[in-house]
């Protein structure tokens, strides 16, 4: 008799191990998906590049404050005074002022003043010639000597023999304190034939600097007076 079992067979093996499809768990009504891929912000969107281009622009802006705060107004402009006759030049900071008596009496033929930085250039002229025996390589340490006795708390900080256009000079630079200020000062002090020319600038520490710079169209227009004047 055939049967499909038998008592010592057991029921018979099916020959797919998978379950069938009527044993499936159904599937999720929404089967998870990957996350969207994310892609990099531009360069220009970088915290790193956005840091570095901010630091870039607060130092050119910094630097711009700077020059504009370092030029002195005006000063590429050109005014004209009148010396003994003769026009002299100088930069358009500087204004000139009228003499006073005192001033005559020192022998002072020029003397400007800039406001903005705050300053004061003289020109003085010691007619007569400097006695023969004296050699310019001796008057550093003799105009030093007479600042030092002639003005209280002065303080020389530069004595040199220098150049004044074709000229031989003496530059001396020097400091004092009024009223807790600190204030700067540079002569030049030109011998010529018949008489000997004293240009001092002084200033305001803080000033000094800027004012220096522009004195040098003074020293110019000077050397030009002097070739005219010799």
């Amino acid at each position: 008799m055939n049967s499909d079992t038998t008592p010592e067979q057991g029921p018979a093996k099916s020959s797919n191990p998978l379950p069938t499809s009527a044993a499936r768990p159904p599937a999720p009504a929404h089967a998870p998906s990957k996350p969207p891929h994310r892609r990099p912000d531009p360069l220009w969107r970088s915290k790193k590049v956005l840091i570095i281009g901010f630091v870039i622009v607060l130092g050119v802006m910094g630097w711009w404050f700077f020059l504009k705060e370092d030029k002195v107004p005006n000063a590429d402009q050109t005014k004209t005074a009148t010396v003994e006759g003769t026009s002299v030049n100088y930069p358009g900071n500087w204004s000139s002022l009228a003499l006073s008596d005192a001033d005559k009496t020192a022998n002072v033929i020029l003397k400007l003043s800039s406001t903005k930085p705050t300053g004061i250039f003289v020109w003085r002229a010691v007619k007569g010639p400097l006695d023969k025996n004296v050699k310019v390589s001796d008057l550093p340490n003799q105009i030093a000597d007479f600042l030092s006795k002639e003005i209280p708390g002065i303080k020389v900080t530069e004595k040199a023999v220098t150049k004044v256009g074709k000229l031989e000079a003496v530059r001396i630079r020097y400091e004092r304190t009024d009223n807790k200020i600190l204030y700067k000062s540079v002569m030049h002090v030109v011998p010529r034939a018949n008489q000997t020319d004293y240009l001092t600038l002084s200033a305001k520490a803080s000033d000094f600097g800027r004012l220096e710079s522009t004195t040098d169209k003074i020293i110019d227009s000077y050397v030009s007076y002097v070739e005219a004047h010799p």
